[in-house]
């Protein structure tokens, strides 16, 4: 009896063989070809096991003892002789304890001249149980394959869906991100109640993802103190994005030693790297702090292994890094428990630009490899000294775009310029408004 058409949908990881038995005729090796033809004419079956006892020691096929019979004479010659000499040159058996899955890969590597041969199924003894057509193992195949398309459909839907709620969830958390970067400086005239110079900012961020690792943060000090800090943690991306909430939040609660930019580092490093430690989970950020103070006339900041930011002055046409007279490095934020962060200072001069970035714009690399570099935004800088700080960072994002390799960045890209105006009776103008300009 030949198995059932719902046999042939069992999946391969419970399949069990014996469902797959499509008759179970056999005929031992010393009977004569006879009756072999006799079965088979009684029958539709094409193959049929020749069994020593009840040992299966291969198949007799229909087609070769028809071609022994057909002759003319050729009943006469063969009926007589014993089922044994007229086996197949070769058969394939397995076990019940044998995987469907290796079935049906061997049954499809097997010499193609046996391919239609029925595959016989044996016990774990190696007694006989019956054959299996080999047109009910195509059909398994089939349905195997017709089963994983529909799961990887199944599947693709679901990752679809899941997909696209992650993409909600990360437009969201970009919304809510960009919410998070300053949109009005805390000093809206910032006016020095002594020189009545004035502060100015301007920014502009470009995350590589949906959501982005650089940040930058205003500090109100004091009537006249600023702080601005700017950071970029390791990667970009949720993980990158989770880091900056850890920092933010901690800006806020350390805001009280801000304006000692190396004490309020040290005791953000402390804090943000006994949280990654709890986490697991190995990160960093290098980060930059700048304290501008009207009333002292200097700027006091210090570093975590971040590209120290540029200073220029529309008085010359120089443009330097700010950095310490003994400017010593010290290491990104995260890695290290017990960094003491030191307080750099210099001085501050009505006319003052200065310009911090992260590494995304400097890293922007060209078909040749080459990075886009400080140099090159030195120089860009010192070119534009004239633009306004808004047009200057535009002009600084289009140029490095325009140089990076398909003008794409393939990391987060933050500038943020702060602008040390004279007293408005020195320049007849009004003193600037301290709101942040929207994002290029």
């Amino acid at each position: 009896m030949a198995a059932s058409a719902d046999s042939a949908h069992v999946r391969t990881d419970d399949a069990d063989l014996r469902a797959l038995i499509g008759h179970r005729e056999a005929i031992q090796a010393d009977d004569i070809l006879d009756n072999a033809y006799r079965r088979f004419s009684q029958h539709t079956f094409e193959y049929m096991a020749v069994l020593d006892g009840t040992r299966m020691i291969g198949l007799v096929g229909r087609s070769q003892i028809g071609m022994l019979f057909g002759a003319e004479s050729g009943r006469a010659l063969f009926l007589k002789r014993r089922v044994r000499e007229y086996m197949l040159a070769e058969f394939m058996a397995v076990t019940t304890a044998s995987n469907v899955a290796a079935v049906l890969d061997a049954v499809f590597r097997r010499n193609p001249r046996f391919f239609y041969d029925d595959v016989a199924l044996l016990a774990d003894d190696g007694a006989f149980l019956g054959l299996i057509f080999v047109y009910t193992l195509v059909q398994l195949q089939n349905a195997l394959l017709s089963e994983n398309i529909r799961r990887l459909r199944q599947t693709n839907e679901e990752i679809d869906q899941q997909k696209q709620e992650m993409e909600t969830d990360l437009s969201l958390a970009r919304e809510l991100q960009m919410a998070m970067l300053p949109q009005r400086y805390p000093m809206r005239q910032g006016l020095d109640p002594v020189s009545g110079s004035s502060l100015s900012l301007v920014h502009r961020y470009r995350p590589a993802g949906k959501v982005g690792g650089d940040f930058f943060q205003v500090l109100r000090l004091s009537e006249s103190t600023v702080g601005v800090f700017v950071c970029d943690v390791m990667g970009h991306g949720v993980r990158a994005a989770m880091v900056t909430a850890m920092l933010r939040a901690l800006l806020e609660e350390l805001k009280r030693v801000a304006g000692v930019p190396g004490e309020f580092l040290t005791q953000v490093n402390r804090d943000l790297q006994a949280m990654l430690r709890q986490s697991g989970s190995p990160q960093f950020a290098t980060v930059f702090y700048l304290v501008a103070d009207l009333a002292a006339d200097c700027f006091r900041f210090a570093c975590a292994g971040h590209p120290p930011p540029l200073r220029s002055n529309r008085a010359d046409a120089a443009v330097e890094r700010l950095r310490g007279e003994q400017d010593t490095t010290h290491p990104p934020l995260g890695l290290l428990e017990d960094v003491a962060y030191r307080t750099h200072e210099a001085p501050m001069r009505p006319g003052d630009r200065v310009i911090l970035f992260t590494d995304g714009i400097t890293e922007a690399t060209n078909n040749a490899q080459e990075e886009f570099g400080e140099q090159r935004l030195m120089e860009l800088v010192r070119r534009h000294a004239d633009l306004p700080a808004p047009a200057l960072l535009d002009r600084a994002i289009e140029e490095a775009r325009l140089f990076a390799a398909d003008g794409t960045f393939t990391d987060d890209v933050c500038l943020v310029a702060l602008e040390v105006a004279p007293a408005a009776s020195e320049t007849g103008a009004s003193a600037p408004d301290l709101a942040a300009s929207r994002q290029a």
